[in-house]
């Protein structure tokens, strides 16, 4: 996949959000447990669903590129549907959204945060967040992190006393309050887009040795992104 390409996938309606943007809403909300955290009812999500296409987001390209399959979640890359509010709800992998185009309204454990082109936000397991519908022109795509792979394959990568060391060492941490949230002003910053690209490119183009070469591509951009924001 190159960078001409990626924009065609990610910019094209899918059946679903024209269905969306028609004025229907998705309804499989329901199928999901509620839990009350913080005073709140928020649902319950869990990544190994196979709704989770259609309720979080929606691949950019076909299934058989873009996603790792169901029992395989180490780490999924997804881009959030138009058209569509996803509700409050929470899971257990960490969660890194990064706006391709336009902007994104969300709302964090009850605050609200609107993220922008080209910046990048870094969500808690188990913190409770929202997404307001995105318009046609609003491009945010979530990379869904199992705290294992974090475990076994990114620490080592990044400095031992970082922000984004201690944000992922309290994200794996079960002791801990899990209401943080990291929002990078990375807007200004001209490789970012770059190096994310490169790495939705590379995720689409490893069709069957995806999460051995991931182990790889997604600790080169944190190492990389960590040394530009420090």
């Amino acid at each position: 996949m190159n960078i001409n390409s990626l924009h065609h996938y990610l910019t094209k309606l899918s059946d679903s959000e024209k269905h969306y943007q028609s004025g229907h809403c998705f309804d499989g909300w329901n199928a999901l447990p509620k839990v009350m955290i913080h005073g709140r009812e928020v649902y319950r999500m869990y990544l190994d669903n196979p709704l989770l296409g259609s309720m979080h987001g929606e691949n950019p390209v076909t299934p058989d590129l873009f996603d790792i399959p169901v029992g395989f979640q180490d780490i999924s890359i997804k881009r959030n549907s138009r058209f569509n509010p996803v509700p409050e709800h929470v899971h257990s992998h960490i969660e890194i959204n990064y706006v391709y185009s336009g902007k994104c309204p969300q709302h964090i454990d009850g605050k609200p945060v609107i993220l922008k082109k080209d910046q990048v936000l870094l969500i808690d397991t188990d913190c409770p967040h929202s997404i307001e519908s995105l318009g046609k022109d609003d491009i945010m795509i979530s990379i869904l992190i199992h705290k294992n792979f974090l475990r076994d394959h990114m620490f080592s990568q990044l400095s031992k006393d970082s922000v984004l060391s201690r944000f992922f060492i309290n994200a794996i941490n079960e002791q801990t309050n899990h209401d943080h949230y990291l929002l990078f002003h990375s807007e200004n910053d001209r490789r970012i887009p770059l190096f994310f690209s490169e790495l939705f490119c590379e995720f689409g183009s490893f069709r069957k040795h995806k999460r051995y070469h991931l182990s790889f591509i997604l600790p080169y951009h944190c190492r990389t992104y960590q040394c530009l924001r420090e």
